[in-house]
């Protein structure tokens, strides 16, 4: 009985240590898709935050360029 009791314990510590390493892959996995989610959504944002903070004069000027343009043409005052 002695001999059964210590083959059981040895099959249930090679099954712990190997539960043990799949948890630990499961951690990093969720590690690193943590990661890749903040990333994704900093991908998003940023290009969003640095248009809204350029494009309003880059259209100003763009906007002024045109308009200058329709009056050269003479064919009226266009207001955009």
């Amino acid at each position: 009985m002695d001999d059964e009791m210590k083959k059981m314990l040895i099959d249930y510590l090679a099954k712990t240590d190997a539960m043990s390493a799949d948890i630990k892959k499961i951690k990093r996995y969720i590690l690193i898709d943590q990661i890749m989610s903040v990333l994704k959504i900093f991908l998003i944002l940023i290009p969003l935050i640095v248009a809204i903070i350029y494009l309003p004069p880059f259209l100003r000027t763009a906007l002024e360029q045109v308009q200058s343009l329709y009056n050269l043409g003479g064919s009226g005052d266009l207001s955009f």
